[in-house]
């Protein structure tokens, strides 16, 4: 009696712990389904939205292929972003920031790119002042960290920083503010043009994680 009283219990916890299992395989295909659908949606959305403008999407496999262990050269950052037939590109990056001052708005992104080769692009790129407010009202409520942004720019003008100076802390008591390093050669790229369009990923996705 007692052997197949415990036999019963064994049985029982193994049956709960399936089932538990099973439940976090599921949950954990449908977030994966999820994602991937979203994703999708941002892919179709960015694609559909350089065809409307005619931006050339593809900009980075046009940056000439160097040592590996260098990041490109401006010249081949502004042929990639400016074609020679006055294309505008399509960019996704990150919002920094919305500016207004004496020549109008201006908007201002960050992107990292690894297609290719590694690399860093600052967007400062003038818009008018409709578009301005439509990026500030899609930016309210939202996580701004992250790359969920397309761009649609005509590029005017790239160049490269010839220094970047970082702070730090180390060695630093905590009531003193951070010592500055100057850091030689960093891998970004100031690009600056005039903004056509931007989308937001929320407003194309309703499966977003």
């Amino acid at each position: 009696m007692k052997h197949g009283f415990m036999k019963t219990i064994v049985l029982i916890i193994f049956t709960v712990f399936s089932l538990l299992f099973s439940g976090c395989d599921r949950s954990a295909n449908i977030q994966k389904q999820t994602s991937d659908d979203s994703k999708k949606e941002w892919l179709n959305a960015i694609a559909n939205f350089a065809k409307e403008y005619n931006a050339q999407a593809d900009w980075e496999s046009h940056i000439t292929q160097r040592s590996t262990l260098k990041s490109p050269f401006s010249i081949d950052i502004s042929r990639a972003l400016m074609p020679t037939n006055g294309q505008s590109v399509l960019l996704v990056m990150e919002l920094k920031d919305v500016a207004e001052g004496k020549n109008g708005f201006s908007l201002k992104f960050d992107g990292y790119f690894f297609e290719n080769q590694d690399f860093h692009l600052s967007l400062d790129a003038q818009c008018s002042p409709e578009l301005a407010n439509k990026v500030l009202e899609m930016s309210k409520g939202k996580m701004l960290e992250f790359a969920d942004f397309a761009v649609v720019v005509k590029v005017e003008n790239v160049s490269r920083i010839g220094f970047e100076v970082q702070g730090t802390t180390e060695g630093t008591p905590p009531d003193e503010p951070p010592n500055l390093e100057v850091v030689n050669s960093p891998d970004t790229f100031i690009v600056k043009g005039k903004c056509i369009d931007v989308i937001h990923r929320d407003t194309f996705s309703t499966s977003r994680p």
